[in-house]
């Protein structure tokens, strides 16, 4: 299972993440990349993997309420706790 890392609001890591990503993966929005999220969120759709966002993040961006319904924001903790669950962790830019 690996964790797959989008910081960055550019498109193109996150269609290369998807196309990478498998079912048993998990996807972590974080920093600008939460932008990434909002924005694609349509390319989200047919993914079947875990998505994650990091909750401060969205509410740094003011954008908690634009997060999509599954994608599940965590805090600090969870995302340690992803780190540890998953291996290799690949971060998109």
């Amino acid at each position: 299972m690996t964790l797959h890392l989008i910081q960055h609001a550019d498109s193109a890591s996150l269609e290369n993440c998807l196309r990478h990503a498998g079912a048993k993966d998990a996807v972590l929005f974080l920093q600008d990349g939460i932008y990434a999220l909002v924005s694609g969120k349509n390319k989200l759709e047919n993914f079947h993997g875990q998505l994650f966002a990091l909750a401060d993040d969205l509410a740094d961006r003011g954008l908690t309420a634009r997060c999509p319904e599954h994608v599940q924001p965590i805090a600090v903790d969870g995302f340690v706790e992803l780190t540890e669950s998953h291996s290799p962790c690949v971060s998109w830019r």
